[in-house]
């Protein structure tokens, strides 16, 4: 075969090859296993599910609230290069599906936490356990309440589930997978202990402000008031909704009202002042700020400060 003929050959066939090349999964530019996370908790599992060997890119990961996250053109690009794509699966993930398509990475895995959890609305829950919910405009969710993290038993479920999903996205790193898996669930059953023997009398939580905690009093049957559900973007509620806040502090007795995540919501404020009681917060663990990851933040860790705070401030009495 002449010279010239082996060249056009390899001429033609380098472009099919190089395509071929591209057509493989994409991992990440030091060839880990990739996975985007859009929220804290599911970037946080599986930093431990992984065991800091795979990489886990978080994408609002600036504080952002979950409810008006909107990905940009680098979030889009981190997406592309991804061999997992990790969300909640509620309403505020609506962006999810115009981004796998603008990505277009057809090899790539998702799985979402909506998956692993038996799911509640707001109506749900007051219907069935007669949970006073007190908000001003009776936001939801879409249809289920999203934060179902904020349960550890959920949390249980949905690393267990997490973690199937990554052995069958990465079957070479199972065994590794499961490891870490089976400490990481052991940690959260003692977790989980910890919040069944705080709320094995019943309690009661006024939070001045947002409830992303609609699992968490399922699971623990914690009797709550609130300001507003969990995905509300009121920051102000009505004379009625404060009055009926102030007299349930009142008559509860409570040292403390609660706002979220540091809010300094502004309804904790004034039932504070107005009650003489002290606002302490509670973290949904939906977003956080990067110096709290520089500091080592994690779910456990903003379940046990939960904890700890709920001890402090939450009264046996039920009203």
């Amino acid at each position: 075969m002449k010279k010239t003929s082996l060249i056009l050959i390899f001429s033609l066939l380098l472009p099919i090859a190089l395509f071929c090349s591209c057509a493989k999964k994409p991992t990440s530019d030091d060839g880990k296993f990739t996975v985007v996370c859009s929220i804290f908790p599911q970037y946080d599992f599986c930093r431990v599910i992984t065991g800091g060997e795979d990489e886990i890119i978080l994408l609002s990961a600036n504080g952002s609230d979950m409810h008006s996250y909107e990905p940009t053109s680098k979030d889009i690009l981190t997406v592309a290069k991804a061999d997992m794509l990790i969300y909640t699966g509620g309403a505020s993930d609506a962006w999810v599906e115009g981004v796998l398509r603008s990505a277009d990475n057809p090899n790539i895995k998702t799985a979402a936490l909506f998956d692993f959890a038996e799911l509640l609305s707001t109506g749900e829950l007051s219907a069935e356990h007669e949970h006073d919910h007190d908000h001003a405009n009776g936001e939801v969710c879409g249809e289920y309440d999203e934060h179902v993290w904020t349960s550890p038993k959920n949390a249980i479920k949905i690393v267990q589930g997490l973690c199937e999903e990554l052995c069958r996205a990465n079957p070479s790193a199972q065994d590794r997978y499961r490891k870490n898996t089976d400490e990481y669930i052991k940690k959260l059953q003692d977790l989980d202990a910890e919040y069944e023997e705080l709320f094995s009398t019943e309690r009661t939580l006024i939070v001045a402000d947002r409830f992303p905690f609609l699992y968490l009093a399922h699971d623990y049957n914690i009797h709550y008031h609130a300001a507003f559900s969990g995905c509300s973007s009121e920051t102000g509620a009505s004379f009625e909704v404060i009055v009926s806040l102030i007299d349930k502090v009142k008559k509860s007795g409570v040292s403390a009202v609660f706002d979220t995540d540091a809010s300094g919501s502004d309804v904790a404020r004034r039932v504070a002042q107005e009650c003489g009681v002290e606002i302490k917060s509670l973290y949904s663990c939906q977003s956080v700020t990067r110096t709290q990851l520089n500091n080592g933040a994690s779910y456990i860790y903003f379940m046990e400060k939960n904890l700890e705070t709920l001890r402090e401030a939450c009264t046996d009495v039920n009203i």
